[in-house]
Order: C-alpha cells, then sequence, then structure tokens
C-alpha cells in the first residue's frame, strides 16, 4: 500500500539538517530546471536546521514538491526555496514558491488527497498526498497558498530538533 511506505520509513528517524536536504534535492532537479531553463535559489536558514525525520524520505518529499514546482512553471521560471525558524512555535517553516497558474482555492485541500491532479501536466496523484503523510508522521504540516500574481507557494513546517526532545 502506497501510504504505508512513508509510515516504515519514518521509523527510521535520525537527526538531520533540514538545509543539506535541501541542497541535495536541488541538485537532482538540475537535469529539469536545464531542460526547461529555470533556476532554483535556495535562502537555507541562518543556523543549522536539525530535524529528526529520515533523510531519505525527507529528500524524495522535497524533490517531489521541486519536481512539481518546475513541471507546473513555465520555461526561465524562478522557483524560490527558504527555510525560516519559527522559535516561538518550535518549527522550521519551509516554502517552495514557483511561477506556475496557482491552485485554485477549492482544490487547495484536495490535492493531498490520493488520485488528484491538476492541470494539463498528469501525474499519478500519489506525490502530495505521500508529502503529506511523511510530514504528518515527522509532526509536521503541509499546506498550499496561491502566490498573487500568479505560481504557487508550498509550505510546510516541521518541528526544531533538540537533544532534550
Amino acid at each position: 500500500n502506497y501510504l504505508k511506505i512513508d509510515k516504515l520509513l519514518s521509523k527510521l528517524e535520525e537527526k538531520i539538517d533540514l538545509n543539506l536536504v535541501i541542497v541535495e534535492a536541488i541538485e537532482l532537479t538540475n537535469p529539469e530546471c536545464g531542460f526547461k531553463k529555470c533556476k532554483v535559489d535556495f535562502t537555507p536558514s541562518i543556523q543549522e536546521a536539525y530535524i529528526l525525520g529520515n533523510s531519505v524520505v525527507m529528500k524524495s518529499v522535497i524533490l517531489n514538491l521541486l519536481s512539481n514546482a518546475i513541471k507546473f512553471s513555465p520555461p526561465n521560471a524562478h522557483i524560490v526555496v527558504k527555510v525560516e525558524r519559527q522559535e516561538r512555535e518550535g518549527q522550521w517553516l519551509t516554502s517552495i514558491t514557483d511561477q506556475g497558474p496557482g491552485i485554485p482555492e477549492e482544490y487547495q485541500k484536495a490535492i493531498f488527497k490520493p488520485f488528484v491532479s491538476l492541470g494539463s501536466e498528469k501525474g499519478t496523484g500519489l506525490g502530495l498526498t505521500i508529502a503529506k503523510n511523511v510530514i504528518n508522521s515527522f509532526e509536521g504540516k503541509i499546506w498550499v497558498e496561491n502566490n498573487v500574481p500568479n505560481g504557487a507557494i508550498f509550505y510546510f513546517t516541521l518541528p526544531i530538533f533538540s537533544e532534550v526532545s
């Protein structure tokens, strides 16, 4: 079952640097970006962004979000990835901003359900479902908002790792 894979892998938790995992995922998108002549800019957090997670699983989640951003953005697009520490909430906030058509408000929750796929670029409709299950299993949240005038911003939060947690 596609939903149990992420739950199994999430049991293999370790202290990982979210900034490093994102850099590795961005490097994996170089061929896609080269084909579409897009640019991915990454603004890491000032400090190391430690989380409790699984680097392989997190990299696949970020790679899925980046691949979607590239796929739905026009050629020569500028995709922006940021990691910010939200001290008061005790979490890291990651955002991935694209220049695609955006996501109609009525679909912003539905796209995280199995087999939901929007636009002319069809996929399996499972990537965002798996991403949501992985983020939830690491005690985070994931959501999408429109980026006016065009595009979407996918956000996810994950708890800040501390040695005493």
